[in-house]
């Protein structure tokens, strides 16, 4: 009980961040219940007969009638499950070496953030940063000491500009970049803006540092696979694998335990790697890490 309630946390905090980056919008945020409400205009919007709405409405969320359009129904138990699944894909691409200087965006309840602890050691350092002051006392109180808790003050700070550039061997952001530059509203972030955020980012990786970014249920306003390698490559990453989801994971599906039907699809998981050293240097342990990424996982795709 106690780890699905920590997942539960885990997952709030992380919500708290995706919302809060969208820019300005209704916001409304249920702490520890991971209900969430945010009207915007931008991205594809549910409209009648769209496939999205067609596979997860009202109808959808009965068990005893649903339509036959209706995308395979989520239950809680699945996505506990599906979570647990997809931690397992990401934690084997976590290969800090010890003493490594690396972070942790968007850090929620810290699961991640205590790998990357246990990993880099005590000599190591572990920037975990996220936008929820909640967040960040319990990273505090929790987490060991080579972990940095950082409040992040609004949805377009890094937490990490005072940070040398070319200082961190690894980054993890899970489920943060949210952001479509539709144009369809004077309000809506432009794209612009999540180029700039991750290029601050990306600033602080090493050559031959890694920045791990994953989606796990794509919402209607995340970017898909294509459009994530594509602002992530104006942001000066353009050098990416993509690490294989779990093949049984469903392509699509309908959540309704959270109170209302909400479609997702099946998300990624990329990798990208910070090229272009001058003098050739790389991070100890990135060339390695890299090597067996490639030898151990023959199916990536290889994208440039």
């Amino acid at each position: 009980m106690e780890r699905v309630w920590e997942h539960r946390l885990d997952t709030d905090w992380r919500t708290a961040v995706r919302l809060q980056r969208l820019g300005p919008c209704a916001l409304l945020l249920i702490a520890f219940t991971g209900a969430t409400a945010c009207s915007r205009s931008s991205g594809p919007q549910p409209v009648g007969g769209s496939p999205w709405e067609a596979g997860c409405n009202p109808a959808c969320c009965s068990p005893d009638a649903r339509p036959g359009t209706c995308w395979p129904l989520l239950t809680e138990e699945d996505d506990l499950h599906w979570t647990a699944r997809l931690r397992e894909v990401i934690d084997a691409r976590i290969r800090p070496a010890a003493g490594d200087r690396v972070a942790d965006i968007g850090a929620g309840m810290g699961w991640f953030t205590k790998v990357l602890a246990e990993r880099v050691g005590p000599d190591g350092r572990v920037f975990a940063t996220d936008i929820d002051p909640r967040a960040i006392r319990h990273l505090r109180d929790r987490q060991p000491v080579q972990v940095e808790p950082r409040l992040v003050p609004g949805p377009t700070d890094t937490g990490l500009d005072d940070v040398p550039s070319g200082s961190l061997s690894l980054m993890l952001m899970i489920n943060a970049v949210t952001v479509v530059d539709s144009g369809a509203g004077p309000t809506d972030p432009p794209r612009s803006n999540d180029v700039a955020y991750l290029a601050r980012l990306a600033r602080t990786l090493a050559p031959g540092g890694r920045f791990l970014y994953h989606q796990d249920w794509l919402e209607q306003s995340n970017p898909d696979r294509d459009e994530a390698i594509a602002l992530f490559a104006r942001a000066g990453l353009g050098d990416v694998v993509e690490v294989p989801m779990p093949d049984d994971m469903p392509g699509q599906v309908c959540m309704c335990f959270t109170g209302e039907p909400r479609p997702r699809k099946r998300g990624y998981v990329l990798e990208f790697t910070r090229t272009g050293a001058a003098d050739g240097r790389q991070v100890p342990g990135a060339a390695s890490a890299r090597d067996g990424r490639d030898n151990s996982d023959p199916a990536a795709q290889r994208r440039r």
